[in-house]
């Protein structure tokens, strides 16, 4: 993977303009060190919605990145990679601030979803109970994901779009 990289580097590097302002006290990192980057965070982050200011450079950039090495390299793999990689920057957005958003189903609940699951009455009767409880109490995070994961998946969707129109360009 990483010959292949070194190969869309080559073409990617020569093209890289100044960094953005609000990415300026990175380092000019090469572009697969970029790209390692970003599939680090897709792997410890892969269902969150992140803070924008989290990528390694500015969104607009991390876009030509993608589709300079997807046009470069010749391995399907990699191809796949960067389209995914591509289509994921929907889920960096401005305003997230230093805390991750996710969805998460409090574990106690989890427990108990295998039960109810099974159609146990007393499960299903402590699900109600402790799940409005839960969803009370975890309101505000529940609307935070839900404000951020609409926006996430409009911007997805015009990723998925722009990409599907390089691909029928090139």
């Amino acid at each position: 993977m990483r010959q292949a990289l070194n190969e869309a580097k080559e073409t990617v590097d020569r093209k890289q303009s100044a960094p953005s302002v609000t990415h300026s006290s990175l380092p000019r990192d090469s572009t697969i060190e970029v790209i390692e980057a970003f599939g680090m965070l897709m792997e410890r982050y892969p269902t969150a919605i992140l803070d924008a200011a989290k990528l390694p450079r500015a969104k607009q950039e991390m876009k030509r990145i993608f589709m300079d090495a997807w046009r470069k390299v010749a391995d399907q793999k990699l191809r796949t990679a960067m389209e995914i990689y591509f289509a994921h920057l929907g889920q960096f957005q401005e305003g997230v601030g230093d805390t991750p958003v996710e969805f998460e189903i409090p574990g106690e609940l989890r427990a108990t979803a295998k039960q109810v699951l099974a159609g146990d009455p007393a499960a299903i009767e402590s699900m109600r109970k402790k799940g409005k409880n839960t969803l009370n109490t975890n309101a505000r995070s529940y609307n935070r994901y839900f404000h951020f994961s609409a926006i996430a998946e409009k911007e997805g969707a015009l990723l998925l779009s722009e990409f599907e129109n390089l691909k029928r360009r090139n």
